[in-house]
C-alpha cells in the first residue's frame, strides 16, 4: 500500500493583504501582497482574542465569515488602525485549493473499502 502524507499537511491558505491609505474622505490602495498562511497563523490572526486586543488599543477590527470547504470561517479581516488613516484587509481564499482537494481524495482512497 502506497504511503499518503498526512491529511493536515497540506492545510495551506492562500491570503490577500490589501493596504489602504485615507486620502481626503476615501481609502485609496496603496499596496497588495499575496501569500500562503498556515491554519495556525489564519487562527492567531482571527481569533476574537486578538481583535479584542486590538479593539483595546483603540483600533478596529471586524472577522467576515462564510462557508467554505474548511467549513464556516473567516474569510476576510478588516483592521482601521488607532488614528484611521490606514486600513488593512486580509482576504483568505479557500475555493482554488488544489493541494488540499488531492489530499481529500487520497483521504479518501486510504479508508475505501476494497
Amino acid at each position: 500500500m502506497a504511503k499518503f502524507k498526512q491529511f493536515d499537511d497540506y492545510k495551506t491558505i492562500k491570503a490577500t493583504r490589501t493596504e489602504y491609505s485615507k486620502v481626503g474622505g476615501k481609502w485609496k490602495m496603496s499596496k497588495r501582497d499575496k501569500f500562503l498562511v498556515s491554519p495556525k497563523q489564519h487562527k492567531y490572526a482571527t481569533d476574537n482574542k486578538t481583535c479584542n486586543f486590538f479593539r483595546g488599543l483603540g483600533g478596529f477590527e471586524r472577522n467576515e465569515r462564510k462557508y467554505t470547504k474548511r467549513g464556516y470561517v473567516v474569510s476576510r479581516n478588516i483592521s482601521i488602525s488607532p488614528d484611521g488613516k490606514t486600513k488593512i484587509v486580509r482576504d483568505y481564499d479557500f475555493s482554488s485549493d488544489k493541494l488540499y482537494n488531492r489530499a481529500l481524495n487520497n483521504y479518501k482512497k486510504q479508508y475505501a473499502k476494497k
